[in-house]
């Protein structure tokens, strides 16, 4: 009987377990098996400005219109009301790693010993192989006559690649409002920076940055203003004009350290930063 190595058969298990417990959460829905996990309103396509924004409203706790509204694509969805897709987000919060790791079984029994063959030539002193992980201790042989040195085995394969750890992620939420937005002329130094966040390590980012443009606390009276991304203090695009409600999310390459911040300015001077909110999430 072909025995198989310890860790193909912990795979092998662990795929077939996860198979299982994903088949079984999702046996009462109506969405497609073709459909990702990260499909959120199972549209065909995973999205950061549908699945994702629905993603982080539901970790914010919104619910019901609060949750889908601006973002779910009622034409092409197959969960589209608020109800259904709080409850799927819900169901796969709750799978764990740990439920899909099988306990190693039992070490299969030692196979019978081959014959010994003819002495080859020696070869050549191969390089040193990686030190390979010290396995189980087998059983005591009868003590045979010494046999003559054989040739050098080959290098073993290189074990796998570990899972990979956390995405790193920064998250800023300002007080109730930025200072005071001057008017913009044209130069660089008329915005006035409304989130500053940091990146934690060097990587691809998915940057998120919100804010709304209001003349005084009660946020009525809309001020319309230009908002721009800038990196180490240098403006890095020009993302809005005209407007008092700047969402703005692009995937940037940051190294570790590096500052972004969501600037801005008004139309014609006045006006405040309110209702601001912005993270940057590591994706690659």
């Amino acid at each position: 009987m072909l025995n198989l190595p310890a860790n193909l058969f912990k795979c092998i298990t662990v795929t077939m377990l996860s198979i299982f417990i994903v088949s079984g959460a999702y046996a009462q829905s109506e969405r497609p098996e073709e459909v990702s996990i990260l499909d959120v309103d199972a549209n065909g396509e995973v999205d950061a400005l549908t699945d994702g924004l629905l993603l982080l409203r539901s970790m914010f706790e919104l619910t019901d219109d609060a949750l889908v509204t601006g973002v779910v694509d009622s034409t092409n969805c197959t969960e589209c009301d608020a109800e259904g897709i709080d409850s799927y987000i819900t169901s796969i919060k709750g799978t764990t790693y740990g439920g899909l790791t099988p306990e190693v079984g039992p070490a299969g029994p030692q196979g019978e010993k081959g014959e010994k063959g003819e002495k080859g030539d020696k070869g050549d002193t191969g390089p040193q192989g990686v030190a390979g992980a010290t396995g189980a201790m087998g059983a005591d042989g009868a003590h045979g006559v010494d046999g003559a040195d054989g040739a050098d085995g080959a290098d073993g394969a290189d074990g796998a690649d570990g899972a990979d750890g956390t995405p790193a992620f920064a998250y800023d939420t300002p007080s109730s409002r930025s200072p005071e937005l001057p008017a913009y002329s044209g130069a660089v130094e008329d915005y006035a920076s409304i989130l500053m966040l940091t990146a934690p390590s060097e990587g691809l980012y998915w940057v998120s940055l919100y804010t709304e443009t209001w003349a005084n606390n009660n946020t009525t009276g809309p001020v319309n203003s230009l908002c721009a991304i800038f990196k180490n203090n240098s403006m890095y695009g020009q993302i809005t004009r005209n407007v008092n409600l700047h969402n703005i999310a692009r995937a940037l390459n940051l190294l570790g350290g590096d500052l972004i911040e969501l600037r801005c300015a008004s139309n014609t001077g006045g006006g405040f930063g309110m209702n601001s909110h912005g993270y940057l999430q590591k994706i690659q």
